[in-house]
C-alpha cells in the first residue's frame, strides 16, 4: 500500500501499544486524514496520546518445561499461552525441534506480571504438567535482530 507517507516512525511502547512520530513539519491529525485508509490497514486503534498513557503489557520470552513431544507445535504453544497473552514468535530451536527440554516462545503479554505458572493439559487422553516461566532477564527484540537472528539460524542461545 504506498500512501507516501515518507517521515512516519512507529516505536514501540509495550505490549501492543506503539507510538506514531511525524517528522516536527508535518501535522499528525492532517497526515491521518489523508491517509486514513493505510492507519485502519495497519493499526486496531489510533488515539491521541495523553499523559497517562503507559504500557499495559510486555513482549517477553517464555520456557514452557513439560510439553509432549506429540504436541510439539505452535498450535499446541498458542493454546497453552490462551488468558496470558498471544504468540509472536516460536524460538528456532523449539520451531527446528532441535532440543526437547523446553519450549521458548515470544510472546505479547497483556499484564506486567511475571508468568510462572504450572498448568495440566490433556493430549491423546493422557494428561501432562507443564510449567510456563517467563525468563526474567529477557533481551528486548527488536525486529532487525530477529530478522537477522532468522537467516543466521542462532537466535536462541
Amino acid at each position: 500500500m504506498d500512501v507516501g507517507i515518507l517521515s512516519l516512525e512507529v516505536i514501540p511502547m509495550g505490549g501492543n501499544k506503539v507510538f506514531i512520530k511525524v517528522q516536527e513539519e508535518e501535522d499528525f491529525h492532517t497526515l491521518f486524514k489523508e491517509a486514513k485508509e493505510f492507519f485502519q490497514y495497519w493499526f486496531t486503534k489510533v488515539e491521541e496520546w495523553y499523559p497517562k498513557a503507559v504500557m499495559n503489557g510486555k513482549i517477553t520470552w517464555i520456557k514452557m518445561y513439560g510439553v509432549p513431544i506429540q504436541a510439539w507445535n505452535q498450535k499446541f504453544f498458542e493454546k497453552l499461552i490462551i488468558g496470558k497473552g498471544s504468540l509472536v514468535f516460536v524460538g528456532i530451536v523449539t520451531e527446528k525441534k532441535r532440543m526437547f527440554d523446553y519450549a521458548r516462545c515470544l510472546i505479547r503479554k497483556t499484564s506486567m506480571e511475571s508468568l510462572n505458572k504450572a498448568v495440566q493439559v490433556k493430549v491423546n487422553g493422557h494428561i501432562y504438567n507443564i510449567k510456563l516461566k517467563e525468563e526474567e532477564f529477557s533481551c528486548p527484540v527488536d525486529i532487525q535482530t530477529m530478522n537477522q537472528s532468522l537467516e543466521n539460524e542462532d537466535f536462541e542461545s
